[in-house]
């Protein structure tokens, strides 16, 4: 049973609107309609790739996305087009792919991204951590660190 998730859409100063698309093909369907050229979706397609992950993927560039693919190593359908693509290998100790190395990529981005915005970026970063330090609640004052 998968959990209800609300698609967010949340504007921070300074950048575009981001949106977390979730399974509800109507707020994907809306994704698709707002979609202008240059707007950038970030994909995460692993082994066993999901058909309507692909599409979604499909309908958007041919809006006009950027798609950076974070896949495996066997490469989601969505690597014949995206622009940008992160393979990770997914195995590991378990009988079960691991996304262990994909976190990481993800981690990477992040920080390479922080790290080209320059003092922009490393200010945003600090004064985000302020702000939920702030809004944490419940928790002793040391773990809050």
């Amino acid at each position: 049973m998968r959990a209800a998730r609300r698609p967010r859409t949340r504007r921070a100063p300074g950048c575009a609107a981001q949106r977390l698309l979730d399974h509800d093909s109507g707020e994907r369907a809306g994704a698709v309609l707002d979609t202008r050229r240059g707007d950038v979706a970030v994909v995460f397609d692993y082994r066993r790739y999901q058909r309507d992950v692909v599409e979604l993927a499909e309908q958007l560039h041919e809006r006009g996305a950027v798609i950076v693919l974070f896949t495996d190593r066997w490469l989601s359908p969505v690597a014949r087009f995206a622009e940008a693509v992160l393979a990770a290998d997914v195995a590991g100790p378990s009988p079960f792919d691991s996304l262990v190395p994909a976190m990481a990529l993800v981690e990477a981005l992040v920080a390479a991204a922080v790290d080209r915005l320059g003092s922009a970026g490393e200010d945003r970063v600090r004064l985000f951590g302020e702000l939920a330090d702030r809004v944490v609640e419940g928790l002793p004052e040391q773990v809050n660190r």
